[in-house]
């Protein structure tokens, strides 16, 4: 693996967490997540395995996590994430930012005020389970896509295989030409942790946006995966 940082963090007002991992896609890719009052985002880098990243002289594994806390209120808008395709580690191409609904026109003045937190890891971001793995294939149904996604907590790891949580899997946007067609949880019996895998299959050329996370009872247990699935 090559790379700074390995997933966008959002942290809204309404109390959800938001993990979107990161790639470099094939075509400029730009992403919104539309809140008001964003409680926190930031780019980070979770993957701190040097076995996974091999890399001597960058140390990948030892990047920094960036995090960006609001102060005061922001109001509407969106953190807009931009992921431009390259073919060399040398070129960073990967940038989020928040856009406000209502930027300042000429003449006029906006303030945004904040805190910048640089850190290695924080069990608080977030302060439930978060998704440590996102893999994807062809899978096992025709014209699909497979996504098989790993979760982990204390919580989660104490949790009996046989009282497995819920998996709550949506569209939120393209459902009208997607379907999931499978999905399953199981537990990791040589971790501890819970495994997602669950099929989409598209019948259009629109992007399928995706939601993901593991609740017990109502009450979700984890961060919300999201992804966009490209056509």
């Amino acid at each position: 693996e090559v790379h700074d940082s390995d997933g966008l963090l959002l942290s809204l007002a309404t109390g959800e967490w938001i993990w979107r991992p990161l790639d470099n896609p094939r075509a400029l890719h730009v992403s919104g997540f539309q809140m008001s009052n964003p409680k926190g985002f930031g780019l980070l880098q979770r993957d701190r395995d040097f076995d996974h990243h091999q890399d001597l002289e960058t140390r990948s594994e030892l990047r920094p996590s960036t995090w960006v806390v609001p102060k005061g209120d922001w109001g509407p808008g969106r953190v807009e994430l931009v992921e431009i395709p390259t073919d060399s580690d040398a070129n960073d191409n990967v940038v989020a930012s928040w856009i406000p609904d209502a930027p300042p026109r000429a003449g006029e003045t906006g303030r945004w005020s904040y805190t910048l937190w640089w850190y290695g890891d924080d069990a608080q971001r977030p302060p439930g389970g978060r998704c440590i793995a996102t893999r994807r294939d062809r899978g096992t149904i025709e014209n699909a896509h497979r996504f098989v996604l790993d979760f982990s907590s204390k919580t989660l790891r104490a949790m009996a295989a046989e009282s497995p949580p819920r998996a709550v899997v949506s569209i939120a946007s393209g459902a009208e030409s997607a379907e999931i067609v499978d999905q399953h949880v199981v537990k990791n019996p040589v971790t501890g942790d819970w495994r997602l895998t669950f099929q989409v299959r598209p019948a259009g050329s629109d992007p399928v946006d995706l939601r993901a996370f593991l609740a017990k009872d109502d009450a979700a247990l984890t961060e919300t995966w999201a992804h966009t699935l490209l056509p």
